[in-house]
This record gives structure tokens, sequence and C-alpha cells, in this order.
């Protein structure tokens, strides 16, 4: 039954619920007493019928129906605090009243108060909607009535902590503690803490909703349209949380979107990169006249519901403290994603978590922690190939631009070699972000010189590099020789290919590394050349080898330039060259010439192969198990594995040049 059908509250004279009336001990009445209780021209009334009694009712015991029984508490409350007032001139076996309500709630809180009684537990309420809206309690008195009321709606440990601060409301000497009681109670007060049963999508809609965000992505569409049929058999909210991991603008926020609007939540969101402590998300304690609730606990009051689609965004960006001693943002989220609930320090009580359905989004993963990913669904979102860029910008972000800016799209257009140009030298960004800036820069152009009424109605690629300036890409020409090697590694979810060069020459044993200014990497090169010394049939002591890296390398924990470091000396020291355009080595190496993945997240680093029209991949054993089922069905690559360098090396052959 709809409680929305039953109850109109619609300006009119509607009867609201009708009690029966059991009369005080001693007292007799004629017959059956009712009340019928009525919202006329928007103020409440009442009837009472079959009564020459007049005074105060103060018993409510059976209400008529199954829905108007959930509004007991409220006549209770009415009742005890002789709210209702019946009086008046009896008139043909009714006796006509107006109801005085003496009450310090308004209609509107009044009928917030009966909506949420009549909304309690009833699991076909549609979710997705603040279901009482209403502005929140700001009065002791009103969050008493509410305690009596609707006290029975919170979770347990909530129910006991609003009794504590009602106590702290009336009797605390402190009025900065009164005022904080009444803030907090306020903020839980006014949100719906009833579960709401999940929508349930057809896989279909959902496919189309993630076609009109993402272009391309078949296999991540796939995966997230397994969870949606997941979640439907279900019908509750995945014990695991989402994780979209993958570079800056590829439609990570869009999905969390999707997912909201899909299974009908309020929607969300927190930034983690504005996060530098724990309190940030549990709030500060009330012994500070600036206190504050956390950002988790004041995402639950604005969406006034505790069941929510959450987006934790860019939960590796945290600038967590930890030498200062603060805590880490992202171990509140283990108990969020365990549903256990968290601890709120502004209310110093437990919220519960256990309707909350948490997407995160991440840039890199291998900077959260073991524990923190085990409780992810990780979905990979490869960057966008130049192909993929050039229909991205022709069908979404130009005529967006266009339509924004009320241009027709016949009043001027781009030649091929411009379009080109755009996508080759300007849209280098591995997300879309930059395709709608550059079609806005070109579009403000056209806009400009139209006002001027000398309108740019042709732009060739001479155009856009004066109106879009120097090339964002940087091209290195170099001819081949031996000591090159191609290599990459993956840093906040961008994908970077760069050149590893050695030389050798006579000389005392020397090993030198240029360059290379992360440390870190600089020791794996180290590495790699005590693992080549080690394994290597021939005196080095006569031979100096340097090292050479001319793209600036980010310092990172994983060993991602071991191997090519180790072909690169093979390569000086045996005079064989590997064409570095089609070729690349990739893993790390250890003082024994093992080669192994040191990345936690490989999977974007080999989706971007087929763009850098790689031919052979280099690489550990197991290499083709990694690609097969988690790495685009674009990937067409010839892979060459082993488990040492060494023998990597034989595998690898090579050209040998003469000198």
């Amino acid at each position: 039954m709809n409680p929305n059908e039953k109850l109109n509250m619609d300006v009119g004279a509607d009867t609201l619920f009708t009690l029966e009336v059991i009369p005080p001990t001693g007292v007799e009445l004629p017959g059956k007493v009712e009340v019928h209780f009525e919202k006329k021209f928007g103020r409440y009334f009442c009837e009472l019928k079959a009564l020459t009694y007049t005074g105060h009712l103060r018993t409510a015991e059976v209400l008529k129906d199954e829905t108007a029984k959930k509004l007991a508490p409220l006549f209770d409350y009415w009742l005890e605090e002789r709210a209702i007032t019946l009086t008046g001139k009896y008139t043909q076996n009714s006796f006509m009243v107006q109801n005085a309500f003496s009450t310090n709630l308004n209609d509107a809180k009044t009928e917030m108060f009966i909506r949420r009684l009549l909304e309690h537990d009833v699991p076909n309420v549609q979710s997705g909607t603040v279901r009482s809206p209403c502005r929140p309690l700001k009065d002791r008195d009103e969050l008493k009535a509410f305690y009596r009321v609707l006290g029975h709606t919170l979770p347990p440990e909530l129910y006991e902590w609003f009794g504590n601060e009602l106590d702290t409301m009336y009797n605390s000497r402190s009025s900065t503690l009164r005022d904080q009681s009444i803030q907090a109670a306020s903020m839980v007060a006014a949100i719906d803490w009833g579960t709401s049963e999940l929508n349930t999508p057809s896989i279909e809609t959902v496919r189309r909703k993630l076609d009109a965000e993402l272009y391309g992505m078949e296999a991540i569409k796939e995966q997230l349209c397994e969870i949606v049929a997941m979640v439907n058999r279900s019908k509750a909210i995945p014990k695991w949380g989402i994780l979209l991991a993958g570079p800056p603008g590829i439609g990570k926020t869009c999905i969390a979107h999707v997912f909201a609007d899909a299974f009908g939540l309020p929607f969300a969101s927190i930034d983690f990169s504005s996060l530098r402590d724990d309190e940030g998300l549990t709030g500060s304690f009330r012994i500070y006249e600036n206190s504050r609730a956390g950002y988790l606990f004041s995402s639950l009051f604005i969406a006034r519901s505790a069941s929510v689609l959450l987006l934790c965004n860019e939960i590796d960006k945290v600038r967590s403290a930890r030498k200062s001693g603060a805590g880490d943002p992202t171990d509140v989220l283990l108990s969020l994603l365990d549903r256990n609930g968290y601890w709120e320090n502004y209310l110093e009580t437990t919220v519960p978590t256990d309707s909350i359905f948490t997407i995160a989004t991440a840039n890199d993963i291998s900077k959260l922690s073991k524990p923190l990913l085990d409780r992810f669904i990780v979905v990979n979102m490869p960057a966008y190939t130049p192909d993929e860029k050039r229909i991205i910008w022709e069908r979404f972000a130009h005529p967006k631009a266009l339509a924004a800016a009320d241009v027709a799209p016949s009043e001027f257009a781009l030649t091929e070699q411009a379009k080109k140009l755009v996508i080759s030298d300007y849209a280098v960004e591995p997300g879309a972000r930059d395709l709608e800036k550059i079609s806005q820069r070109i579009v403000g152009h056209y806009c400009k010189s139209d006002a001027e009424h000398a309108p740019h109605r042709r732009y060739t690629d001479k155009d856009i590099r004066a109106l879009l300036g120097p090339s964002k890409v940087v091209r290195r020409g170099f001819i081949e020789r031996p000591g090159q090697i191609s290599t990459a590694y993956v840093h906040e979810g961008k994908v970077e290919f760069f050149l590893l060069e050695a030389s050798a020459r006579k000389g005392t044993g020397k090993f030198r590394v240029f360059g290379v200014k992360a440390d870190q990497q600089k020791e794996y090169c180290e590495v790699a050349y005590e693992a080549f010394r080690s394994t290597c049939p021939d005196d080095l002591s006569q031979v100096d080898i340097t090292l050479f890296s001319p793209h600036p390398l980010p310092d990172m924990r994983e060993n991602y330039i071991g191997c090519a470091a180790f072909a690169a000396i093979y390569s000086a020291l045996s005079d064989t060259s590997f064409d570095p355009g089609k070729t690349l080595f990739l893993g790390g190496v250890d003082l024994y010439a093992n080669i192994f993945w040191d990345e936690n997240n490989i999977v974007p680093l080999l989706n971007a192969l087929p763009y850098r029209q790689v031919k052979t991949l280099f690489a550990p054993n197991g290499t083709s198990g990694l690609i097969h089922g988690n790495v685009d069905a674009r990937c067409s690559v010839n892979i060459v594995e082993a488990p040492d360098a060494r023998l990597l090396m034989t595998l690898a052959g090579g050209k040998t040049n003469s000198r």
C-alpha cells in the first residue's frame, strides 16, 4: 500500500486518520468514541463523534488500520502534552471542534512527522529522493517532540545518543554545549535513517546510460553491467565498494552519477584530495567552539538520507600528515566498506553505514594500501587512444561547444589536416577534458570574428597553430644505435613511454647514471648493472658503462626501469640494437637477474600498447596471462617472456651492428 495514496495532504477536507478513544479510568462514555482528524484549508481539525464528554483526551489506543497505527506515537505525544483540547457545542450526535494545537510544531513540521511515521519501514517507497523534506529542527522542544514521536525510527545507537543530547540541552549550564547539542541532534533528526529498497534497473537501461556518457570502453561497460546484474539479483548494496582506476578525464565521475540515477539513490561526494587527516572525514570533537561534523556525516545530512551513493573522489591524492601523527583518512574507508559503522567525533557515537553504496576513484592505485584494495572491485579504465579522441571530438566535444554558443555546424569548418593536428599535437591528455577546452577556444575565436563582421569560415592547420600556440608534444628524433631501449611506466593513472640509453667504452669498470634524478629508480639501475655483471661471462673491469635517460622520471617505489636498464647495458656491450619504435622492455630486475612485475596496476600500461604501435613486448613470465581477459581487445602484440633477464636477452636476439 502506498502511504502517499492513503495520506492525501492537499488542501481540502480529507480524513487523515481515525482514533478510537479509550476513556480514562473512572470515566464512563455513552458508547464507542471515535476522533476523526482532518486537514482543511491548510490547518488541522478533528471531529469527535458520539460523545457528550468534554475534557482532555489522555489515552490513545486502537487505530483503525495498519497505516493509521503508525501514527500512534504522534497521538501519544499530543495527548501526553495536552496538545489536543476538545471543546465546543454538542449538536446531533457529533461534537465539532477546532483542534487547538498548543504544541510548538507548525503545520509543515507536523506534516513531516506524519510522513516519516507512515513511510518508516515501507519497502516500496520510491528511493532516490528525500522522502520527507523539511527544514532542520532548531529548537530543543521540537527536538524533544521528534524524539518522542520519531525516536523509534532512529538506529539503536543513535536513539540512546539522542536521549543523552536532550539531557544536555535542558540541563547543561554551558550555552555552548547546549547549542552544540541542538546542532548535532538537528542534523541527526533531518536524516531519513530508513533503509530504502534499491531500484532494479534493466541491464539495457544501464548500458544505454553508459553509452550516452562514455564512448568506447566496451570491456569496462560489460564489467559494470555485470555488477548491476549482481545487485539486481540480490536487491542489496554490494558487499564490496567499486574502485574506478584510471587517468583524469575519462569518465569515472560520470559512471558514479549513472549508478546513482539507475539505482535511485541520492548522490553525495567527498573530495579526498582536500583532506589532510582523518578528522576531515570523522569531524572534530565538541570540546572546541569551532567544532564541526566530518565530511562523511555531512554528506548524509545534505542528502537527508542514510541511503546514498557516496563517491569518494581521488582517494589516492590524500595529503596525509602521518609524520606529524595525524591519522590517514583512507583508514576510515575500511570501516565504511566493512559496513560496520564508523566513529563520528562530532557526535561522539557510531554512525551506521550499512546503507551506503560506495564508489571511489583513483588515478594511481599503487598508492593505496592492500587492505583497502582488498575491499574494492577494481575497474581499470584505460586512456583514450588518438582514434577514440578523434571520434569523441567530432561527435561529442565539438558539437557540444557549438550548441553552447548557439553556433550552427554549417557556419564554419576545419580541414582534415587541422583535425589531425588538434588530436596529435594538442589533445595529449589521456582523458577528454582537453578536447572540450580546445573546442571552446576555437568556437570562441569564431564568435569573436563573427561579431567583428569578418567571420572565419575555414580553419586550416596553420590557423590552429596560430590560435593554440606551440605544440604540447615534445618529439625527439634519434638515429637507431645499440644501447637504446624503450620502456614505460604508469604514474597517477597516466602511461608514459621513454627511452633509456647506454654506452660502453674502455675504462676502469665504472658505472654511472645520468638523467635519472629519482633516487629509487637510480638504485634500481645500479641493481640491474650488478645483476648483469654477475651473469656476464666477460670481464667488465676494463669497461666503463654509462646509462642515460632523456626523460624526467618520477620517484616511485615500483621498479619499472630494471629490465630496460639490463637490456640497454646488454645492447651496448654486445653491439646489438633493438628498434625502440617497435619494441618495449618492461619489468624490474633483482640482483640475480630475475625479472618481475613490480607494478600494482599494469593493465593501463598494456592497454596503451596498440596506439604506441609496439610490435614486440619483452616482459616477465606471466605477462600473457595478465593480458588475457584483462586488457582491451585492441591489444595485439607479440610477447616474449622469460623468468630472468639473461634468458630474455637470448630470446630477444636483436640485430648485430658492425662498426
